[in-house]
């Protein structure tokens, strides 16, 4: 018997890794799924799910820890503190993060 094309494509899909991204604030590794990816479109940071583009930085989903605005200073500069503030928004109101555009308009500090 002569194995078919769909029979021998079959395991190697099975066998495929999970992709693994680290936290830009505690540098764990982790697969994806397990990360809230932050998206820089037009030098606007915005949480994004489902179809992204854009440069990409990813934050474990599971730890307010790597939300605090110390951890993310060093990565989205300015930007941190809004940043920082609409995650731990979202949740201590257990809403799902979503596809919401943060505002991160430059203040002087």
């Amino acid at each position: 018997m002569e194995p078919s094309a769909v029979d021998v494509a079959s395991p190697a899909a099975a066998l495929r890794p999970a992709p693994e991204r680290s936290c830009v604030a505690c540098r764990r590794r982790r697969p994806q799924g397990e990360f809230v990816r932050l998206t820089r479109l037009g030098g606007v940071w915005t949480v994004q799910t489902g179809h992204r583009t854009g440069r990409g930085s990813y934050l474990c989903a599971d730890s307010p820890a790597c939300w605090a605005e110390k951890r993310l200073k060093r990565h989205f500069g300015a930007q941190a503190g809004t940043l920082s503030a609409e995650l731990i928004g979202r949740f201590q109101h257990g809403a799902p993060l979503s596809t919401k555009s943060i505002s991160t308009t430059p203040t002087m500090e």
